[in-house]
């Protein structure tokens, strides 16, 4: 099989190593591997293999699919940071509501838009999740979850996590977290945990003294975890609301009551918030902070 047929720019690169290594032999190895490290360097800047935004050609082919290979391809072009991509999902997303479902892939890409940089990548993550799960973002449909969870009905988790999401979105979001600042303490571990997860996913600054107080009085150590976690890099929080944790984070770094384990978490969420690379030190910390004033 002729595969540099098919090829013919490749043909000519490597026409053109060829050229260079004929002409200067004192270059042969130094011409050919500069060529192939420049392709594969994991180094340096970024290099696009697209301009990243969805053409003309791939919206029509968008169109014609069905509305879950539609959120699927859409999800996974707003991870890959496709211009347009997030805005078209904000204009169908609620035509998908009851048409989705959380398939193998689907679950697989909201996983990862939700570890996403960009906050409107993993707005458009929540926006698909409450699609699969069949809710539209209306007060209703808040007031029933709550209503679940206060008598104990139904899938808890679900009715947690899914609280949470509305509320992102801006549904409910006074009651809801009120409710998630009840199960937060829940006698049962499973709830707590999702509890944190969904205020989490909330997004909001009232949510951030929660957090911290989880953090702090939590018995269970990954939940102290989970609760650093979303405070420091995940959930839905801006840099400027992930600020508002450092002065308690402070009163805990070298708190006597703190296990190992959790002061160290303490200094990773400091870093992570701040972008700071600072050591392990309540004093060094101190003074930056005195310094930095917010």
């Amino acid at each position: 099989m002729d595969l540099l047929g098919k090829r013919p720019l490749l043909k000519l690169a490597l026409f053109a190593v060829i050229a260079v290594v004929a002409t200067n032999r004192q270059a042969t190895a130094q011409a050919f591997w500069s060529v192939v490290a420049k392709v594969v360097a994991l180094s340096g800047d970024p290099v696009f293999a697209t301009h990243a935004v969805l053409s003309e050609h791939e919206i029509e082919r968008i169109n014609t699919l069905p509305a879950q290979e539609q959120a699927e391809t859409l999800l996974q072009r707003a991870v890959n940071r496709y211009a347009g991509a997030t805005e078209l999902i904000e204009e169908r997303v609620e035509s998908w509501v009851g048409e989705i479902a959380f398939s193998d892939r689907l679950y697989s890409l909201t996983n990862t838009g939700y570890e996403s940089a960009d906050l409107r990548v993993r707005a458009a993550t929540v926006e698909v999740s409450l699609a699969a799960y069949g809710y539209t973002k209306e007060a209703a449909n808040a007031h029933q979850l709550l209503e679940n969870v206060r008598n104990r009905e139904g899938d808890m988790v679900s009715n947690i996590w899914v609280l949470g999401l509305l509320a992102n979105r801006g549904v409910e979001r006074e009651l809801i977290v009120r409710e998630l600042a009840e199960t937060v303490n829940d006698p049962e571990v499973e709830i707590r945990h999702w509890s944190i997860e969904a205020l989490g996913k909330v997004g909001a600054p009232e949510v951030i003294p929660i957090l911290t107080d989880v953090f702090r009085f939590e018995p269970e150590l990954w939940l102290k975890e989970r609760a650093a976690c979303n405070l420091a890099d995940s959930g839905m929080f801006t840099k400027e609301q992930r600020m508002l944790a450092v002065p308690e984070l402070l009163t805990m770094a070298d708190h006597p009551s703190f296990e190992p384990q959790a002061q160290a978490w303490v200094y990773q969420a400091l870093r992570e918030i701040t972008g700071e690379p600072l050591e392990n030190d309540a004093t060094v910390w101190r003074n930056w902070a005195a310094s930095n004033p917010q």
